[in-house]
This record gives C-alpha cells, structure tokens and sequence, in this order.
C-alpha cells in the first residue's frame, strides 16, 4: 500500500503536468492549423477522440485487470516472505521447510504469470497506440493535399499543417500515449479507495460503536440502545436519564463491565450465522470472571468484540449494550504477548504503547501512565523479570564499552562511547532473546505498570508454569479493578469468583450459536 501511495502521488503529479504542457501546446497551434484548413481541426479532435474510445474500450479492462493481479500477488508473496521469516524457528522445529519453499515457489508462479499477462497486455496496447501515432504522419498530408493542388495554398503550409496538426493531435492524444500509466493509476487508486473505504468504515463503526463508557462519574456513563434497525449513538439526554435513573439498581461507580444480548459473527459471514448469542456479564469491580469452553467456541471472540475488532451483531430486535471503562483504563493481554521485532531500551519494552489513542477520534495523547524508572522496575520484579534488572543478567555496558546484549554476530554497540549504567537504558531485539513465557511475564508488568480498571486476560499464562500463573493472577487482581480471564487450565478456576460457561446451540439451531451460562467458580 504505500508503493501504491506512492505511485499514485507520483503518477497524478506527472499527469497534472504533462495535462499543462498540453494546454499550452494546444492554445499555441489550435489557431495556426485553424487559419490553413478548419477541416483539420475538426480532423484532429475526431481523430483523438475516436483513439480515446477504441483504446479505452479494448485495452482498459485487460491493463486494469493484470495491474491489479500483478499488485496482488506480489503483495500476497511478501505476506507469506515476512510470514516465513516470522516463524522460521517453528518451521524448522516440524522440519517444514520442504512444505513452505513449495508454497514460495507457487507463489512465485502466481507472480510470474501475473507479469506475464501483465507484459502481454502492455505491449498489445504499445502496439496500438504506436500505430495509431505513425498514421497522423498522412493525416494532414491528405487532407491539405487537394487545396495544394488547386492552388489554394503554397507548398510551405502543407509542411506548417503536418507539423501543426502533429502537436496539436499529441495534445488531445494524451489518453491513448499515456494509457498504461493511467491504467496502473486506476489499478492504485482502486486498491487506495477500498482501503480508504475499510478506514471509514472503521471511523464509521466507532463512531456508532455499540460500547458505552464507564468512566468515575455516573453522569458520563452512556445508556443502553438498539441496534435492531442500524446502531444508534446514545444523545447526552439519554446519558443523563441512564445517569439519574434512581431506579437503576446497579452502581455506575462500581459496574466496570455489563453486556447485555451482545453476539458475536465473524466479519465476512452471513447475517444469520453466529458464534454465539444473547451473552449477558455484569461485573464489578475487584470481580474476577473466568470465560470457559471448548476450543473454537469463540472464547476469543469476546474479547475481539470488547476491543471494538469485531462489531456485536444484533440479535433480532434486541437491545445491545456494552459499557466498558474508557480505552486508556481497558487492557488486553492476549495469548502471543506483542513485542517490537526490533531493538528498542528495556524501558519502553516495558512501558509500550507510551503513546496511544486517548479516544475514538484518533486523537493521540501522549500518556506515560504517570510513572517514573522506579514504577518501571517495580513492575518487572513483580512479573519476576529480575534478571534482566541485575547487572550481572541485564549485560549492562561493560568497562569497554561493549553491550552483552549486543548481537554475537555483528559489532558491539557503543552508545556515544558513554557506559550504560542503567539496565532500563539497554538496547535489544527482545522479540528474539525472550522465551514465549517471558514475554508473557513481559505483558503482566505492562498490566502492574498501568494499573488498568478492567483487564482482559486471553490465556496469558498458557507458557507459565502453575507456581508463576498462581502469582502473576494474584498481583493482576490486586493492581486492576476487574479481570476477565479465558482459559483451559482447571487451576485457573481458583483466582475467579464467577465462571461464564458456554452452552451449545441445539441441532437445529446451529446457526444462531451456542449461549453463555454464568456459574460461581467451583
């Protein structure tokens, strides 16, 4: 996409310009052929236009096409490259590599015959415009010619039309000469508008988002409301009714988490098929709720509807709400912690995002949730990540200069010959030198550092030995208000106070999806 943003800006720019030359070509000569012979003028505009059409309607669907296909492919080759090269460790654990050099070389093959229908179109289209170009040479030959031999005009003025006639044509020719690049820009701005399109479709569903905000005022906490004929942004009148409802029998200030009717459908899929329905969860804070199932139930898919990923498909004529604490007071930790494939300081693996988007508008806010190198270390012990504190473990810069966390095959790094004293100040490519259960402790102490009001938890401990799962919940139930857990683990059962269970749809209700059952957790 950004070779296409590119393109795109590059191409219209190189447009715009030569649309300019033309304009002026044509202001200069337009006059000139017009006194020789006004038959020409309107030879040369049906001659340009007639090229227009034929060009258009024989080669632009085919360049368009093989644009498209050749971008495609492309894009789907460097997809599985990055995708191999991602997970070339656990390829080489189920000695899979024989498998994923055969998926390469198919997409290879996509990619070469895409080019090759690409190159075929092209030069078709080469071919005609070339030809169309060489027979204006006998256009205005022709056409001056008669009133030559009638002695209406001197032999200079055939010569002064053919070169007339040729800038001028060349100007209303600018379609058929610059074909393939407007057809490679149709192709870049058909991919460009269906992102855009998916973007504000995104900004659309925010906007309209069925969650409603449970912030520490009652007042700016957001009603229920329908989305049974198209989601309805709750007005302030409605807040305020929610807000100073005295009838309502649940707290605000307490209530982190309520759902009420909320399904869940996997994008793309049809209107009726669900994973499941009709989940109502109501949670408190210092409450602890463990989502069990079996494995493709759609455990997972909650959390993707809760994080605004998936919308909450309505369920008939029911009325859907979901109120949840403000983005920057929820936290996910999913299954696969999240961590900067690059080298980046201990300090911001720990404090990562830093800077995150404050609301639905996308406005960024710069929030480093308030803490200083001390709460950053606190955290790490917490998650018993000590070792990477100490400096005997943390490889601190030694007396050389020289960083143990340096890479063993290239140079030591050396930061403006200056020792690094502080192991928060190390640079490394902690994707590669932490296990899976490290990173895991990694998104517990992003979790103890920020202190959210409700914590999601996708088996985020699924790499932690049972002693260590046993802590990092502990410390998570004291440092957020709420968690939310999904897990397989039956010792998981003793951290949570109440256990949502799913409860499969009967044979012949299989497409509206199995429900939730709320039990306390043995």
């Amino acid at each position: 996409m950004c070779e296409d943003s590119a393109r795109f800006t590059e191409t219209c720019a190189a447009l715009v310009t030569t649309v300019a030359q033309k304009i002026l070509s044509l202001c200069a000569f337009l006059n000139v052929l017009y006194q020789i012979s006004p038959a020409l003028v309107a030879t040369c505009f049906l001659y340009g236009f007639a090229g227009a059409l034929l060009v258009s309607k024989t080669f632009a669907g085919r360049l368009t096409d093989a644009d498209t296909k050749c971008a495609k492919t492309n894009a789907d080759m460097r997809t599985l490259l990055m995708r191999i090269r991602d997970k070339a460790e656990s390829v080489a654990f189920v000695r899979g590599g024989a498998r994923e050099l055969k998926n390469a070389l198919t997409s290879l093959t996509a990619v070469k015959e895409a080019t090759k229908s690409k190159i075929a179109a092209s030069r078709n289209a080469r071919l005609f415009a070339d030809a169309f170009e060489f027979a204006l040479v006998l256009v205005p030959s022709l056409v001056v010619a008669p009133r030559y031999f009638n002695g209406e005009v001197p032999f200079g003025a055939v010569t002064q039309a053919g070169f007339a006639f040729r800038t001028v044509s060349n100007a209303l020719n600018v379609v058929v000469a610059r074909f393939e690049e407007l057809t490679k820009l149709a192709a870049e701005t058909e991919r460009l508008d269906a992102l855009d399109e998916a973007f504000a479709y995104h900004a659309n569903n925010l906007t309209r988002n069925t969650r409603a905000y449970a912030n520490e005022s009652p007042s700016s906490a957001f009603s229920a409301f329908s989305v049974s004929n198209g989601t309805k942004f709750p007005s302030e009148d409605d807040s305020s009714k929610s807000g100073n409802d005295g009838n309502n029998a649940e707290n605000y200030d307490s209530v982190v988490l309520r759902f009420t009717n909320v399904s869940a459908r996997v994008p793309g899929a049809r209107e009726k098929t669900r994973l499941w329905s009709g989940l109502h969860l109501t949670a408190k804070r210092s409450d602890a709720v463990l989502i069990s199932g079996p494995s493709g139930c759609g455990k997972s898919a909650l959390f993707r509807v809760a994080a605004g990923l998936w919308d909450p498909a309505p369920c008939g004529a029911h009325e859907v709400e979901m109120v949840l604490p403000p983005q920057t007071k929820t936290m996910f930790l999913p299954q696969e912690t999240y961590v900067y494939n690059g080298e980046t300081t201990l300090r911001d693996l720990v404090t990562y995002p830093g800077v995150f988007f404050s609301d639905d508008t996308g406005d960024e806010t710069d929030d480093s949730y308030e803490t200083n190198d001390d709460d950053v270390r606190d955290a790490l012990n917490a998650a018993g990540l000590q070792r990477l504190l100490h400096s005997d473990d943390a490889a601190l810069v030694t007396s050389s200069g020289r960083s143990a966390f340096s890479h063993p095959s290239r140079p030591e790094r050396v930061f403006q010959n200056q020792k690094i004293t502080d192991a928060l100040d190390v640079v490394r490519d902690w994707h590669s030198c932490l296990s899976p259960g490290e990173r895991q402790r990694v998104a517990f102490a992003r979790l103890f550092l920020r202190r959210p009001s409700l914590a999601f938890l996708d088996e985020a401990t699924s790499f932690l030995d049972e002693t260590a799962e046993a802590e990092m919940y502990y410390l998570a139930k004291k440092r957020a208000g709420c968690v939310v857990s999904v897990g397989h683990r039956s010792s998981l059962r003793k951290f949570h106070d109440a256990k949502v269970e799913y409860v499969p749809a009967p044979e012949n209700e299989k497409s509206s999806g199995g429900t939730w059952e709320t039990r306390r957790a043995a």
